[in-house]
């Protein structure tokens, strides 16, 4: 559940740099599949991340984050491990963090359920 307490930390709160956007952008897009139309949602944010882009937080920015937030909390994500299935673990690192998320295939093999999602 970091994940969720991750995008719950951020409800409300101003984005005021490229930083914490990409940070925020990162964790959505890794759960894009669940949320219909992501690209067009996501795209007043992904525009602000251009290089030589002014940082101008608008409405079109906060209905977009309070958009995929919305959707990303109340998508069915998660699911509860199973002993009896292969686990998956995916990992990333930079130069400014790290992160990881275990996760499960569905019964059909189609769907990944992720269980642990940790970034640092």
């Amino acid at each position: 559940m970091a994940w969720l307490r991750s995008l719950l930390s951020m409800t409300g709160r101003p984005h005021t740099n490229v930083s914490d956007l990409r940070s925020f952008l990162g964790l959505a897009s890794y759960y894009c599949r669940y949320v219909q139309d992501f690209a067009t949602i996501a795209r007043p944010l992904h525009t602000l991340t251009d290089r030589g882009q002014l940082y101008v937080w608008d409405d079109p920015c906060a209905q977009a984050f309070n958009a995929l937030q919305t959707a990303l909390i109340m998508a069915p994500m998660l699911a509860y491990p199973d002993a009896n299935r292969p686990f998956i673990l995916d990992t990333d690192a930079s130069n400014v963090g790290v992160g990881a998320i275990l996760s499960q295939p569905s019964d059909s093999g189609e769907q990944l359920w992720d269980h642990v999602f940790w970034e640092e």
